[in-house]
C-alpha cells in the first residue's frame, strides 16, 4: 500500500501535461505569444474567429487582427503610435483600419495543401476611404512538431500571397492544428514593401 501511495505523490509531483495548452484555453482566456524580439500576442478565440492584439516590448497594444482560423485576415487596425506628451498609445484610436472579404471561405489548413481564390478589401487610412480587389494564394507546408515551453505542439506553416495589379503582399503563419489556431510570423507591406520576421520563442498563460 505504501509503494502504490509513494508512486501516486511522485506522479503528482511531476509536471502535469494539463501545463500544456489545449483549444479550450483559447476560448476561456486570452494566451500570450511571445515573440523573439520581446513583443507579444495575445490570442482568444470566439464565433467570430481568431482574434489578436499585438503588443510591443513596452506592452503597448499596437495592433489588432481577427482572422479565420488565424491565417486568414478579415479585419485589421494598426493603433496610432505612442504619444509622446503621454507616452502612451491613445487606444483604440487607429491610425488605419482594412476589412477582407474573400469569394470562397479558406479551408482548415492541412499539411501540403492549398487554397486560391479572390476577394475585396477596404480601408480606411487616416480618414481617406480606399477599395481594392485581390487574388490570393495559400500553400500549406509539411508537418512538424514544435516545441514550446517545454510542450509539444502539431504545427503546419501557411504561406499566404495576395496580389492587386502591381502591388503585392505576403504573409506566413504558423497553425497549431490541435490548438485551432496560427500564428503570424512573417510579412510584407504592400504600401512601404517593408518585410519583417518575428519569430515565436513561447507560448503560454
Amino acid at each position: 500500500m505504501f509503494l502504490r501511495f509513494a508512486a501516486f505523490a511522485l506522479c503528482l509531483a511531476q509536471p502535469a501535461f494539463a501545463d500544456c495548452l489545449t483549444k479550450d484555453d483559447f476560448s476561456e482566456t486570452e494566451v500570450t505569444v511571445f515573440l523573439k524580439a520581446g513583443d507579444e500576442w495575445r490570442l482568444s478565440r470566439s464565433e467570430a474567429g481568431v482574434q489578436a492584439e499585438y503588443r510591443d516590448p513596452e506592452g503597448e497594444p499596437l495592433r489588432w487582427q481577427r482572422t479565420l482560423y488565424g491565417v486568414y485576415p478579415r479585419l485589421e487596425q494598426q493603433n496610432l503610435s505612442v504619444d509622446p506628451e503621454t507616452n502612451s498609445t491613445p487606444f483604440p484610436a487607429a491610425q488605419w483600419e482594412i476589412e477582407t472579404v474573400y469569394d470562397q471561405s479558406g479551408p482548415v489548413p492541412v499539411a501540403g495543401g492549398n487554397f486560391a481564390t479572390t476577394g475585396v478589401a477596404s480601408g480606411n487610412f487616416g480618414g481617406v476611404k480606399k477599395t481594392w480587389s485581390f487574388t490570393v494564394a495559400y500553400s500549406f507546408d509539411p508537418e512538424k512538431t514544435v516545441t514550446l515551453n517545454g510542450c509539444r505542439y502539431r504545427a503546419i506553416g501557411v504561406n499566404g500571397n495576395f496580389y492587386s495589379g502591381p502591388v503585392t503582399w505576403s504573409g506566413r503563419w504558423v497553425y497549431f492544428p490541435d490548438l485551432e489556431v496560427g500564428v503570424q510570423t512573417k510579412g510584407k507591406d504592400s504600401r512601404t514593401g517593408e518585410s519583417w520576421v518575428n519569430g515565436m520563442v513561447g507560448l503560454g498563460g
